[in-house]
């Protein structure tokens, strides 16, 4: 990844901002929740965002805690229904507060209680 490093520092800036309003007289840096990545075919989407996904602490000193490829001959990863599902079962897997608001969230639905 010679040479792009310029893309990772923009991933960061989309990442981490500071805003202009200051609150008790200090700026605020704020944390973007997720970034999509749009190109042209043959761009470098694909290959930039595995990258990421192998070090992402590296990267943006963050988790990453879910993702999705699309592929144009692929049909299953341009179905909305399926890109919810995965990265939800990502989620899952990753972020233990998520985990634990859909076991929740399943279990009250069912009239269960935890």
């Amino acid at each position: 990844w010679a040479g792009r490093e310029w893309l990772f520092a923009a991933v960061r800036r989309a990442l981490y901002y500071t805003s202009h309003e200051t609150t008790h007289a200090r700026q605020v840096t704020t944390i973007c929740h997720g970034i999509g990545i749009t190109g042209s075919r043959g761009m470098g989407k694909t290959s930039f965002l595995s990258e990421l996904a192998l070090r992402p602490q590296e990267v943006t000193n963050l988790n990453v805690g879910a993702y999705h490829f699309c592929r144009s001959d692929d049909p299953d990863t341009l179905n909305p229904a399926l890109f919810v599902h995965s990265i939800a079962a990502m989620l899952t897997s990753t972020c233990k507060e998520y985990r634990r608001l859909m076991v929740q969230s399943t279990t009250s639905s069912r009239g269960d209680s935890i």
